[in-house]
């Protein structure tokens, strides 16, 4: 079994990307993940192999209580280029963001759980997958169709999930505990990035 850490977007967020991933899926640009978990927008934080889902499960729940839901913006998208091709949309950096990592891995580490070395602190590119593709014309023609959805835009990590993504099971579902500042609307005069990330020579991820 392979396990990750996963931060759950807000409603309204994950159902505009569902509704583009449906939309890359019936020009058969996109593929169901698993059987039981089709699409679900997500930034993991940790990937790890046969951890103690138990004990993970309580010590994700105190995670949970120790941050806040929290804005993202996501700003442009990339590619993750290996043997297979992983279009992806990115958040910008935010310390808010970069704690709730750290707090991951150093939970995880500190229960001697060890996680794969693309999740971990100076290593880790935060991203929410759009679709995986085995040719990079197949990315190409998925990026010129998601270009519809404009950006910048803001977005709101509101859960932590424990998901077994072999084969979609949510394991373990909590919210982060409610800001209670107020939500910044992103102003009109941020850039709108158009070019695209790559990252080469990396192994496909959740």
């Amino acid at each position: 079994m392979r396990f990750a850490i996963e931060i759950l977007l807000d409603s309204e967020t994950a159902g505009s990307l569902v509704k583009i991933w449906e939309d890359l899926r019936a020009k058969q640009l996109a593929a169901p993940q698993t059987l039981k978990r089709p699409y679900v927008p997500h930034i993991s934080l940790a990937v790890t192999d046969d951890i103690d889902v138990d004990k993970y499960s309580t010590i994700t729940k105190k995670i949970a209580g120790r941050h806040s839901c929290f804005e993202l913006l996501f700003t442009h998208w990339g590619i993750f280029r290996s043997d297979k091709e992983v279009l992806f949309i990115a958040p910008r950096p935010c310390a808010e963001l970069t704690a709730l990592h750290l707090d991951v891995f150093t939970s995880l580490e500190g229960c001697g759980v060890v996680t794969w070395h693309l999740y971990r602190p100076k290593r880790w590119v935060p991203h929410c997958a759009i679709t995986v593709r085995d040719s990079y014309d197949d990315i190409c023609s998925a990026l010129r169709l998601v270009e519809q959805l404009k950006l910048p835009f803001t977005a709101h990590a509101s859960k932590l999930a424990l998901v077994d993504f072999i084969n979609g099971e949510e394991l373990w579902v909590c919210d982060l505990e409610r800001s209670d500042r107020k939500l910044v609307t992103p102003k009109p005069s941020l850039p709108t990035p158009s070019a695209v990330t790559l990252h080469a020579g990396r192994e496909a991820r959740p």
